[in-house]
């Protein structure tokens, strides 16, 4: 009996998954972020809450991918350049929804 193996479809790592998940995150917390200037009082709170939920989940899977990105590379396993793209496009959307709505001070939700 031959051992035969069956060529599947190529395997998408966790830090590729994890690097979408992160720009996902943040894609959807600058959309409710931009509906801020749209939406009544009422749900202005809410949104604004809702936005750093997201936001606050994209920094979260974002660290994991980089911690995962990084070991990939230190056992001498490099990660294709897509995640490392995909993780770096999503924590450059963080870091401007952070600068743009801070958590306090001016321009942020409290007050």
């Amino acid at each position: 009996m031959s051992d035969t193996t069956v060529a599947g479809p190529p395997q998408v790592g966790a830090a590729r998954v994890a690097a979408v998940v992160t720009l996902v995150l943040a894609g959807a917390a600058a959309a409710v972020f931009g509906g801020l200037a749209v939406a009544p009082e009422s749900l202005g709170a809410l949104l604004w809450l809702l936005g750093w939920v997201l936001l606050t989940w994209a920094v979260l899977v974002g660290s994991v991918c980089a911690i995962q990105l990084g070991r990939g590379l230190l056992a001498g396993r490099p990660a294709a350049w897509p995640s490392w793209v995909l993780l770096g496009v999503g924590l450059a959307v963080v870091a401007v929804l952070v600068t743009a709505h801070p958590l306090w001070g001016s321009g942020s939700g409290v007050g």
